[in-house]
């Protein structure tokens, strides 16, 4: 088993000359890894039950060959500068997969034999990743890997092995392709002889552009002093009290404060290829984030400072699909989200005015019913559409950026915030929780009217009509 500073990679590497399979392992200061138990044979969980349990976080990064491992830009290009980007060293391979005593047959060499008449292009890649986090990041990291292939054709076949071999590959590659990211098709074959998916990428498929190196290099100090401005001075989220720490004054909760960190995606563009590798990064930031102790990383603050660049509907299709991702492998259950970008309006990025959605502000139609909470029936009635709209604020951020949050925090903030119930429509109530936050931010910046420019030259609304207090 790992110690608790290395990561287990394990990389299985297949050539159809050169049937072997090899072990190798991914040392970073930075990553704990925790097993306690076996994980689970499926990816669902009772809905009733949101049980926590530890889980593997062995990542499995699928590779065709050892010399074909990307170095440049760190893993796959998504981290450019040192501090972002996991560091690889790999030491000797050791062969593993020795033949079965009873049939003197190599299940791999089975699978690759099968490949070989069935899906003669494709490469085949083996993995053992089995919770839901480790396969959406293999997954995410392998359709990377693919637009190296020489060749036209763009495909592989990914077998899951040992722990992995009871994984829902049917349902999962339905996922994807509800995802509707044009030029990328999954399927599981039925007459595999491992549990498969086969992966495709249309022949135009082309690797998505960095952004702008600029733009890169100073997403962090424009996001800290974002979160410094109106995460922290506007009094947004009573639990951060500087861009550096958050988790503070939950202690009684058993919280202890830790670090935020600020992983960074270059990629630009929006849709198809960018969208393939920003559902990349957020996967290997969160495999990030739930290895170490909390109190050294407490939550993440993904930046994408070229991905859907003034685009809000390219921008809530990302959303969207990193959520739907999220919920199928119930990985809601370790992580929660919170989304910003420079265009963003609730009416847009989740449409259904009476709906909750995942990572987002409520409805606008439920916000007067929160105001109230906070100022009373009638004057919440006197608040214009216009000011309520400005709760939009609370998420305008200079670029898209992804706050991922680990779910037992988030449980233990509402905990300690007492749960309300609103009406907000007529004959229907709904109990919320962190209900006074809400209310108290909606009417703070229903007021606001004075905007700031800071250094940047990034411009947002100012509301600091008193700091919000947990109460409790």
């Amino acid at each position: 088993s790992p110690s608790p500073s290395t990561l287990t990679l394990t990389l299985y590497t297949h050539t159809h000359a050169h049937a072997r399979t090899h072990i190798h392992t991914l040392f970073h200061p930075h990553l704990t890894s925790t097993l306690n138990t076996p994980p689970p044979p499926s990816l669902c969980r009772p809905n009733h039950a949101r049980t926590h349990h530890h889980h593997n976080f062995t990542w499995t990064r699928t590779r065709i060959a050892r010399e074909a491992l990307r170095t440049h830009s760190g893993v796959g290009g998504c981290w450019r500068r040192q501090s972002h980007r996991l560091q690889e060293r790999l030491p000797p391979a050791t062969t593993v997969g020795e033949a079965d005593a009873a049939t003197d047959a190599n299940p791999a060499d089975v699978a690759l034999a099968w490949a070989q008449m069935a899906y003669p292009n494709a490469w085949p890649d083996f993995t053992d990743a089995s919770n839901g986090v480790s396969v959406s990041a293999t997954f995410w990291n392998l359709v990377d890997a693919m637009q190296d292939q020489p060749g036209p054709a763009k495909e592989t076949l990914l077998f899951f092995v040992g722990a992995g071999a009871t994984f829902p590959a049917e349902p999962f590659a339905a996922m994807v392709n509800g995802l509707g990211i044009d030029g990328l098709q999954c399927d599981a074959p039925t007459k595999a002889p491992l549990t498969a998916l086969h992966v495709s990428l249309a022949p135009d498929w082309t690797r998505a552009l960095d952004c702008d190196d600029e733009l890169a290099d100073g997403a962090e100090a424009r996001m800290r002093a974002w979160v410094d401005d109106v995460i922290v001075d506007s009094h947004v989220c009573p639990y951060t009290k500087s861009n550096e720490v958050a988790g503070t004054g939950l202690e009684q909760a058993g919280v202890v404060a830790g670090a935020i960190h600020y992983p960074l995606c270059v990629v630009s563009g929006a849709g198809g290829p960018a969208l393939a590798r920003l559902l990349r990064a957020f996967w290997l930031s969160t495999i990030n984030l739930l290895s170490a102790p909390p109190e050294e990383v407490s939550t993440l603050l993904i930046c994408a400072p070229g991905y859907a660049v003034d685009d809000a509907d390219a921008f809530a299709a990302a959303c969207t699909a990193i959520t739907t991702n999220l919920k199928f492998v119930r990985a809601d259950f370790d992580v929660s989200l919170v989304f910003f970008h420079p265009k963003y309006d609730r009416d847009r990025v989740a449409p259904d005015p009476y709906e909750q959605a995942h990572g987002h502000l409520p409805p606008v139609p439920w916000l007067r019913a929160y105001a109230a909470l906070d100022r009373g029936a009638d004057a919440a009635a006197e608040l214009t559409d216009d000011a309520l709209h400005r709760a939009n604020a609370q998420r305008t951020s200079p670029f898209f950026c992804i706050n991922v949050l680990r779910t037992d925090q988030v449980e233990a903030a509402e905990s300690v915030l007492p749960w309300e119930v609103i009406e907000p429509e007529p004959g229907r109530s709904i109990r919320v929780s962190g209900a006074r936050v809400y209310a108290k931010n909606i009417c703070r910046f229903a007021d606001a009217a004075t905007t700031k420019v800071n250094k940047f030259g990034d411009t947002y609304l100012v509301a600091k009509r008193g700091a919000i207090e947990p109460e409790g």
